[in-house]
């Protein structure tokens, strides 16, 4: 009974974690075809965007794609941004709406001030709360640059390039990200590739 129970454990298991590496899957012609779309928690581990507020933003306007293509032919493969029935947006865009803006100094030193003079506290700690404020908010700006530097680079490389083809080498995968906005979002769409090679098409119908 025990060994029965761990057995279905286990088929959970398993069956949970194919659910969450692809919500759609096909082969044709031997390329294969995995889809996932992204949560929250994906946005913030593959982007380094960890501000609530942000995340929560742009899961609400966009919803965010992985699309994995598997080449398992001798051939050269294209995927370009028209082949995709989808209104996409421009990385662009989705880097702008990820960056954190940095903090202006002066704001948060006046509004320090205005709540020490409130509170009673006196002008004599004033330069020291200054000092302090200014090291404390230069810090958090360097650390946002920082931030906002690893985000871009991902976005660069994650999310499909609008400009150029995308090469799928023979016998090699590849992973790009595309962000659809919700009210051009469909349930199901068409992506097709094309052989460098030959005049051969191979058109997938995608249903999430």
């Amino acid at each position: 009974m025990m060994l029965n129970k761990k057995i279905i454990i286990f088929f959970l298991f398993i069956t949970g974690l194919h659910a969450e590496q692809s919500n759609f899957s096909q082969e044709k012609n031997n390329i294969k075809i995995y889809v996932r779309q992204l949560t929250k928690t994906n946005m913030r581990q593959l982007f380094n965007c960890y501000n609530p507020i942000k995340i929560v933003r742009l899961t609400n306007h966009y919803k965010a794609l992985e699309i994995t293509i598997e080449n398992k032919t001798s051939q050269d493969y294209v995927l370009e941004r028209n082949n995709i029935n989808l209104k996409l947006e421009n990385k662009l865009i989705i880097t702008s709406k990820i960056k954190t803006s940095p903090i202006l100094i002066p704001i948060v030193t006046g509004i320090v001030i205005t709540t020490l003079l409130i509170s009673g506290l006196g002008l004599a700690t004033l330069p020291s709360v200054i000092a302090g404020t200014t090291i404390g908010v230069t810090t958090l700006n360097l650390n946002m640059h920082k931030s906002n530097t690893i985000s871009t680079k991902n976005i660069q490389t994650k999310v499909l390039d609008m400009q150029h083809p995308t090469l799928i080498p023979s016998y090699s995968k590849i992973q790009n990200i595309i962000f659809v906005t919700t009210k051009n979002t469909k349930n199901n769409f068409t992506l097709s590739l094309e052989s460098l090679d030959s005049t051969q098409k191979t058109t997938f119908n995608i249903k999430i």
